[in-house]
């Protein structure tokens, strides 16, 4: 076999993958990067499956005619049709044998087709009933062709792809390092080649791009669902002031678990900037209850700390240790929610430390600047 592939379906809906799309109007200038870029791949470690046109094609012979061929009258067409004739076959006569119809197939043996040898001593018949050694009327030359032959607009193009291994953790990583260390040179060296995104890069990056839209709809919706309740445009701001702690929670967490912050991850930091506002809600609200029953700002802030307390390390806890099952789970379908439970649950315990100490200070210091301005006002 000269490839074999095995594949199957993975959880996050796509394999591990490297693909690689080049283009060039110059087709032998596209041809010599594709090999060369292709044989600095097969020196990485955890890359495997190469295909590519350009290195996965064949070789064929290419007859051209000599001027004794020209001078018999025998054209290419004559060579071509003889020479299939006698390696691959002609049809003579069919006959019927039972209920089945059998076709008569006249060619060379088996043994007498299987080299060049035997493609430069076979005889073909001139127009005037002679019969010629081929070698005597063509050239005959081997040559390498591509498997496929591809064109996007009027430029050729070329495709590479290779399989990683599931020990490659950080493919992001890899990529870098191939761009910088392969790519950047042997683009350098072939002006006339440049790299194309493919569908599926081109899909990932509009992804990447969305994220921040979505990012910015989702801490607007917290803000507005705050706001509303509270009565302030200011306090939400204080129970959202966790939501960057609790990014900073996620990847703290991808890296004490050696996991590469990945587009699950992503996902799962939008999902936790609605969850972390929990536990700052709650101490909020106590305040402002306790305020509104007649205590004073820093009695009410201390009354929060303590009596919240409990109820806001609990919810953080139960949280975290029902994500831990999905955690520590090995299957390939949870493969692709481990990153974002790892930002869930990193993300919502690291904000909790935060939110214990930080939001009663902001609270005070947002009392104070009130205050000031209400005494200068």
């Amino acid at each position: 076999a000269e490839s074999l592939h095995f594949g199957a379906l993975r959880g996050e809906g796509g394999g591990r993958n490297l693909k690689y799309v080049f283009v060039s109007r110059d087709a032998e200038a596209l041809k010599a990067f594709s090999q060369e870029f292709a044989g600095q791949l097969y020196e990485i470690d955890g890359l495997y499956n190469l295909q590519s046109p350009a290195i996965n094609g064949y070789q064929e012979y290419v007859l051209s005619l000599k001027p004794q061929a020209i001078g018999l009258s025998i054209t290419l067409a004559d060579l071509s049709d003889q020479v299939r004739a006698a390696f691959y076959g002609t049809l003579v006569d069919s006959f019927i044998r039972g209920e089945e119809e059998v076709d008569v197939i006249v060619k060379y043996a088996q043994s007498s087709n299987s080299s060049l040898l035997d493609l430069q001593d076979m005889n073909i018949k001139a127009p005037d009933g002679r019969f010629v050694p081929l070698k005597e009327l063509a050239n005959i030359k081997l040559v390498n062709r591509e498997s496929r032959l591809s064109r996007i607009g009027y430029d050729a193009a070329s495709s590479i792809t290779a399989s990683v291994s599931a020990n490659i953790q950080d493919l992001s990583n890899m990529k870098s390092g191939i761009s910088s260390q392969i790519l950047s040179p042997l683009l350098a060296q072939y002006p006339s080649v440049s790299m194309k995104k493919d569908g599926f890069t081109l899909k990932k990056e509009k992804v990447e791009s969305d994220f921040v839209y979505y990012f910015m709809l989702v801490v607007f919706l917290v803000y507005a669902l705050l706001a509303i309740p509270l009565k302030s445009y200011l306090q939400p701001l204080i129970i959202m002031s966790a939501i960057p702690f609790g990014i900073v929670g996620a990847i703290l967490g991808h890296l004490l678990l050696s996991f590469p912050v990945s587009l699950m991850s992503i996902f799962g930091i939008i999902a936790l900037s609605g969850v972390v506002v929990n536990d700052s809600l709650l101490m909020v609200d106590f305040i402002n209850k306790a305020r509104a029953a007649g205590q004073d700002i820093w009695s009410a802030i201390v009354d929060a700390a303590l009596k919240r307390f409990r109820a806001i390390l609990l919810t953080t806890l139960t949280t975290f240790f029902g994500l831990l099952p999905m955690l520590f789970e090995t299957s390939i379908q949870a493969e692709a929610l481990i990153p974002m439970a790892i930002s869930l649950g990193f993300g919502i315990v690291f904000a909790t430390v935060i939110t214990l100490l930080l939001v009663p200070c902001l609270y005070a210091i947002l009392e104070d600047v009130k205050q000031k301005l209400a005494q200068q006002s």
